[in-house]
């Protein structure tokens, strides 16, 4: 845009004794390609701002609206002339805002706009890189790569993880993936009294202030479905604006040392007070319908504004359940051993029959359940991979009454079975593959195609004898 103009802000902390304050100077510079800036300031204290205005900046956007561009910064602080200490980051030059305004039918948006432009969010969700996260950052690369692979614009830290590795949003900053963050509070009833909102509001300064220089944050989440905790599962008569811990703690220190970009006190959550967290007319949303044919009507009839976590469960490929179930519990399935690896030991605060929702979606589709190792797998991927093709078609068919969907989730941190779409030993499923033209730039949609998919279907009946 030919004589755009951008402010840039820098609020610049020292930390030097009173004495030695005279004679100070700070100068800023930046750069990006053949775009440069430089400015400079005295101190008199131990806090400096200063505000550069550039014509024409290169903007930093998400993948598939322009480039990332990022810049160069040195800040330099001299004494009596002598340079005595500078600091080096890369920034990216953007806006962000959230628009929740109310539709013309009466429902609220869900629309994330970086540099006033609308953006249709295609991604996945990340728990911790490893259980073992001394061993995170080896894998943060090919987690990253795999985002790229498979198109995806946007990734949502969960809540129930970590705080990841600088690298990790380095590397988002580079390639243009957009990052929903939620401080690691999740599925539970935190404490409300004064010494731990103390030390979650030390936590949260901490974080704040080193990741708020990212262009890739996109939004900062106060946890993960505790807002569903209080109307749903534990406290029902509780109202979840009571929670402190978000709705105050959180939420002033994103306002105070940031200030930049959207709060969401939960995923999901509604920003009509007293309405439901989960609702598919307003808020983001938590969907699963474990075993449930992925085109049912619960999926065909839901409204969703925005889709933070949607999966299907699926089975690993053959040569990665010969690593960690015992080959004599491999076939015939065993099922308390590969109950514990679906997560059903977890009684009574997850879906005991994990396993069983699988085999069940794999007859919605077959009409038959497999009755050997190679052909039960391959079918429960066809599945998986069918169930978030169709889902993410449907949420770009609507777009942007639908401005999102985060499949869950791209990788497992430890083997099991699961929605992940690659395990965790790097094996892609099916759904990895058919998801890469899902999320193109440009898809094309055939109205037609469940006619072709039926005749798949019945190849596949001929292949996979019953």
């Amino acid at each position: 845009m030919s004589g755009r103009c951008t402010t840039l802000v820098f609020h610049i902390d020292l930390e030097l004794p009173k004495s030695t304050w005279e004679n100070l100077k700070i100068t800023v510079h930046g750069e990006c390609g053949d775009d440069t800036f430089d400015d400079e300031c005295q101190v008199g204290s131990v806090r400096a701002d200063m505000v550069v205005k550039l014509q024409n900046a290169k903007l930093w956007w998400p993948s598939g609206y322009g480039n990332s561009d990022l810049y160069n910064l040195k800040i330099t602080l001299f004494k009596d002339g002598i340079p005595i200490h500078s600091v080096h980051d890369r920034i990216g030059i953007r806006t962000v805002e959230l628009d929740q305004e109310k539709d013309g039918k009466g429902n609220r948006n869900f629309i994330f706009k970086v540099n006033s432009t609308p953006v249709f969010c295609k991604g996945t969700n990340s728990t911790p890189m490893d259980a073992f996260h001394s061993r995170d950052i080896k894998r943060i690369p090919e987690f990253i790569k795999m985002m790229i692979d498979t198109n995806c614009n946007i990734v949502r830290v969960w809540g129930g993880g970590v705080y990841e590795n600088e690298l990790f949003y380095e590397l988002c900053d580079e390639h243009g993936i957009m990052v929903m963050q939620d401080f690691m509070y999740t599925c539970a009833i935190y404490p409300q009294d004064d010494e731990f909102l103390k030390i979650a509001e030390k936590e949260a300064r901490t974080v704040v202030k080193s990741l708020r220089n990212h262009p890739s944050i996109l939004v900062w989440c106060g946890d993960n479905e505790i807002d569903l905790a209080y109307c749903e599962w534990y406290h029902q008569s509780q109202n979840p604006e009571d929670n402190k811990l978000t709705r105050q703690i959180l939420k002033a220190v994103c306002q105070n040392y940031d200030g930049t970009r959207p709060y969401l006190p939960s995923s999901p959550s509604s920003p009509t007070p007293g309405a439901y967290p989960n609702s598919e007319f307003e808020g983001d949303r938590h969907f699963y319908r474990h075993g449930t044919y992925y085109k049912s009507d619960e999926y065909l009839n839901d409204r969703v504004r925005f889709y933070s976590e949607i999966g299907h469960l699926s089975l690993n490929n053959v040569e990665s359940i010969h690593k960690f179930i015992p080959e004599d519990k491999i076939w015939p399935v065993d099922r308390k051993v590969w109950d514990y690896h679906t997560g059903s030991h977890m009684v009574p605060l997850y879906d005991p029959q994990r396993l069983e929702c699988i085999f069940r979606s794999v007859i919605n589709v077959f009409g038959f359940l497999p009755d050997n190792l190679p052909d039960l797998v391959l079918a429960s991927q066809i599945v998986q991979a069918e169930a978030l093709k169709f889902w993410i078609e449907r949420c770009r068919q609507r777009k942007f009454e639908c401005a999102g969907i985060l499949w869950w989730n791209m990788i497992d941190c430890w083997p099991q079975f699961s929605d992940a779409i690659v395990d965790y030993y790097y094996e892609k499923k099916l759904a990895f593959f058919v998801n890469i033209p899902c999320y193109a730039d440009n898809l094309i949609f055939f109205l037609r195609s469940i006619i072709a998919l039926n005749c798949v279907f019945e190849l596949l009946k001929i292949t996979i004898k019953k």
